[in-house]
C-alpha cells in the first residue's frame, strides 16, 4: 500500500488547493493499489513473452541489422523492467503493519535494484527514439552508399553502448549520493505474532550528508531537468518520426527504388512497417512518462507532487507491461524474418520442407503421367 497522503506534503500551496491535491493524491493512490493485481498479472505474462522474443532476436538469422539490434536492447530492458515490476508487485501485496523493515543488506540490494530500474526505463525511450530515427535516416538515404553503414549491426550496437554508459552514469549520480543511517527503532504491534518478547530491529533511510548532493541542489535539479527533459523530447518526437517515417514509406513504394529487387524492397517495408507499428506503441506507452518525469524533475521540493508523479508511474506501469507483450506480436505478424526464424525455433522448418518435397513429387508424378499418355 501507498503511504496516505498529508496536509504537510503540500505546505507551499493554499489550504484550496491543499484539500483538492489532497483528494487527487488519495484517489491516485487507491486506484494504483487496486492495479497492482492486474499488472502483476501482464507483467507475468510479459516476462514470459520477452523471454521468448528475445530468443528469437538474438539467433543469428535475426542479428544481421541495426534496427534487429536495437530491439535486442528494447527487448533486454522490457524483460528487466517485467522481473522488476513482478518483484515489486509481490511486495506490495506481501507486506503489512506486521512487516519488519528491511535490513541493511536488502536496502542497499533494492537502492540498486532502483538504480538498475531506472537506467532500463531510461534506455527504453531512449532505444525507442534511436529505432525511429535510425529507421526513417535508413530510408531516406537507401540510394547513398556512404549511410549503408547505418543499417549495419555494429554501428547500432556502439551507439546503444553509449547510450547505456550514460543511463548508468545518471542512475549512479542520482543513487549513488547518500548512505544509509539508522533513523529508529521498529517494535511489531501488539496484536503480531511470531516475534520474540521486547523485539525490535533497526530502521534505515538514505541520509545526504553532503548538501551539494541533497534535493535542493543545483546540481541534482540540473540532473533532474535534463533527464526528464531528454524522456520529453524523445517522447514528443516519436509522433513525428512516425509520420516522416509513413511518408518516406509511402514515397518509396510509389517509386519503386529502381536499384532494389523486388523481394528487397518487400524486406524493405516489413521493416518499416514494423518500426512504425511499434513506434505507435512507443508513443501510447512512454508519451505520460515523458511528461511525468519532466514534472518531477521541477517539483523535486515538493513531496507532495513527487509523491503524486510517483503514483501516476505506478499506475501506467501496466501500459508498460501490456507494451512489452504487443512488440512480439507486431513481429509476428508483420515480419517473415521473425517467422522463419520462429519456425526454425520450434523445429517446424522441417515439416514445411517435408510438405514441399512431397508437393514436388506430387507434381513429378503427375507431369511423367501426362508424357506417357501423349507417347
Amino acid at each position: 500500500m501507498s503511504p496516505p497522503y498529508s496536509a504537510t506534503d503540500f505546505d507551499e500551496y493554499t489550504k484550496s488547493s491543499q484539500s483538492v491535491l489532497l483528494n487527487i493524491g488519495n484517489y491516485l493512490s487507491e486506484l494504483s493499489d487496486n492495479f497492482i493485481q492486474f499488472q502483476l498479472f501482464f507483467a507475468c505474462i510479459g516476462f514470459v513473452v520477452n523471454i521468448f522474443h528475445l530468443t528469437v532476436l538474438t539467433r543469428k538469422s535475426m542479428r544481421t541489422s541495426s534496427i534487429n539490434v536495437i530491439m535486442i536492447g528494447i527487448s533486454i530492458c522490457d524483460l528487466c523492467n517485467m522481473v522488476f515490476m513482478i518483484k515489486y508487485d509481490i511486495v506490495m501485496f506481501s507486506e503489512n503493519e506486521c512487516s519488519p523493515p528491511k535490513t541493511y543488506t536488502n536496502e542497499i540490494f533494492n537502492l540498486w535494484i532502483s538504480a538498475a530500474e531506472d537506467t532500463t526505463r531510461r534506455l527504453i525511450t531512449w532505444f525507442g527514439f534511436l529505432l525511429a530515427s535510425l529507421r526513417f535516416f535508413i530510408v531516406k538515404n537507401s540510394l547513398k552508399p556512404k549511410y549503408h553503414h547505418f543499417s549495419k549491426p555494429l554501428f547500432a550496437t556502439k551507439v546503444m553502448i553509449s547510450m547505456t554508459i550514460i543511463s548508468v552514469i545518471m542512475s549512479v549520480f542520482y543513487y549513488g549520493r547518500g548512505c544509509f543511517k539508522v533513523v529508529d527503532e521498529w517494535a511489531p504491534p501488539k496484536h503480531c505474532d511470531g516475534f520474540p518478547l521486547n523485539f525490535t530491529t533497526p530502521v534505515y533511510e538514505v541520509v545526504i550528508e553532503n548538501m551539494a548532493l541533497s534535493e535542493d541542489s543545483p546540481a541534482l535539479k540540473t540532473l533532474s531537468i535534463v533527464d526528464g527533459l531528454l524522456k520529453l523530447i524523445a517522447s514528443c518526437t516519436l509522433p513525428i518520426f512516425t509520420y516522416l517515417l509513413m511518408i518516406e514509406h509511402r514515397n518509396a513504394k510509389n517509386s519503386k527504388l529502381q536499384f532494389s529487387t523486388r523481394s528487397r524492397s518487400s524486406r524493405s517495408d516489413h521493416t518499416t512497417k514494423l518500426v512504425i507499428l511499434m513506434t505507435i506503441t512507443f508513443i501510447i506507452s512512454e508519451s505520460p512518462f515523458g511528461i511525468i518525469y519532466f514534472v518531477e524533475g521541477i517539483v523535486l521540493n515538493s513531496p507532495g507532487i513527487v509523491h503524486l508523479t510517483t503514483d501516476l508511474i505506478d499506475l501506467f506501469g501496466i501500459f508498460l507491461a501490456i507494451n512489452s507483450i504487443t512488440s512480439c506480436l507486431i513481429c509476428l505478424v508483420v515480419s517473415s524474418q521473425y517467422r522463419r526464424a520462429v519456425e526454425k525455433l520450434i523445429g517446424m522448418k522441417k515439416k514445411n520442407s517435408n510438405s514441399r518435397s512431397s508437393r514436388v513429387n506430387v507434381t513429378s508424378c503427375a507431369v511423367i503421367g501426362k508424357s506417357e499418355m501423349k507417347i
